[in-house]
């Protein structure tokens, strides 16, 4: 049962003034607590007066009030803590203010947008953040992010030009190191005359060979010693077209003689129509010096139809040449008359420049030896049903 006021007299004898007694048990207050109307009570008088209602009425003049207990928990003069344990002590109204300076509060770092304390921020940005912007203490270079400091010295891929290299003749056995600038000036080169030395002759044998190799094997591609080649003749460069062309050159066989396909798009005019002819055309070859003259041999040239044609149906178009008694070509000449042989009325320009002989300005020839030349093989010539050959 809570108590109420202090029921004493005054040691004189002497009535208590009103003002310490309590109006509702009439006797000193004991815990005294006023109302917003100005009157007083002992605190388990005005809170038995209340009851368990959130407001009561004064027991003098009836003013309504409202229970201290509920409103102190949202009282803006109430002293609290800091709910994140910052140790600081303010008043309840100030807590949003306090919450915007608070040491304890989490910020987002500006350089890698990671969360953390605010008075861990400097911390986190001198020694831990990723993307805070660092100067290198070898070069002095500014703004190079933390992550790539490493890259920036790195002693194989690094552009800091104070990092420690190797020497460049490491694998030679020298272990001496220098900064890539010394690197750069050439400061080493007097430790290394001999090695440098050394090293230029070898590169330099090592570029002949390479080259040596480069012109033998472009001159591998270019032969063909088998007696058959295949001309992919391309005309998108070919603007206009030329009026005649000339295949890679070509071996009838390892010793053989050189030849060459030459096809001429306005060979012979027959009214409106052109037809385009084809000769085979001797050359001088690296052979020869091996070999019987006149030539003595039959070659088959064959137009290939290509696939996405619109002609159903079509077909290669072939001809056999008949190349006889052909002389030794001994100038050199690419384009020698008395050395061609070949067939005037091969295909209509009209039919060879279109499909399905022609797609996208790429024609397909095939060359081979029919009959070789009894010079090389003993073979003799047959009787062919082919138009005869004519010298250009």
């Amino acid at each position: 049962m809570m108590e109420q006021g202090y029921d004493v007299e005054m040691a004189s004898g002497e009535p208590i003034d009103p003002k310490y007694s309590c109006p509702v048990c009439l006797t000193v207050m004991r815990n005294a607590m006023q109302t917003v109307c100005g009157h007083r009570f002992c605190r388990s008088c005005i809170l038995r007066v209340i009851g368990d209602r959130q407001w009561g009425k004064c027991p003098v003049d009836k003013t309504v009030f409202r229970r201290t207990d509920t409103h102190i928990k949202v009282c803006p003069m109430e002293q609290i803590d800091c709910p994140i344990n910052c140790g600081a002590h303010f008043p309840r109204g100030q807590l949003e203010s306090h919450q915007e300076c608070c040491p304890q509060r989490r910020v987002t770092c500006s350089h890698c947008e990671q969360e953390v304390i605010f008075s861990q921020l400097h911390k986190h940005e001198l020694l831990l953040c990723e993307k805070f912007p660092v100067t290198c203490k070898l070069c002095g270079e500014a703004n190079i992010l933390r992550k790539d400091i490493s890259k920036h010295v790195d002693s194989a891929y690094g552009s800091c030009p104070q990092s420690n290299v190797p020497c460049k003749f490491f694998a030679a056995g020298c272990h001496f190191e220098v900064s890539q600038f010394d690197m750069s000036n050439r400061i080493l080169l007097k430790f290394h005359g001999d090695i440098e030395h050394g090293t230029g002759i070898q590169l330099g044998r090592s570029e002949l060979h390479i080259s040596e190799h480069a012109v033998l094997l472009e001159r591998l591609k270019e032969r063909t010693i088998s007696g058959r080649t295949h001309w992919r003749l391309n005309l998108q460069n070919m603007e206009p077209v030329p009026g005649m062309v000339f295949s890679p050159p070509f071996y009838t066989s390892c010793p053989g003689y050189m030849m060459r396909l030459r096809l001429d798009f306005n060979g012979v005019r027959d009214g409106e129509d052109y037809y385009s002819s084809v000769f085979i055309v001797l050359q001088r070859g690296e052979f020869d010096e091996e070999l019987l003259f006149p030539f003595r041999g039959q070659i088959k040239v064959t137009l290939l139809t290509q696939s996405g044609g619109h002609s159903e149906g079509a077909k290669n178009i072939s001809a056999v040449i008949n190349c006889m008694e052909v002389p030794r070509n001994t100038t050199g000449a690419v384009n020698s008359r008395i050395n061609s042989r070949g067939q005037t009325r091969f295909i209509k320009k009209t039919d060879l420049m279109a499909p399905p002989y022609c797609n996208n300005k790429i024609i397909f020839f095939e060359i081979a030896m029919v009959v070789p030349c009894d010079s090389c093989t003993g073979c003799t010539n047959g009787n062919l049903s082919r138009p005869p050959s004519v010298n250009p």
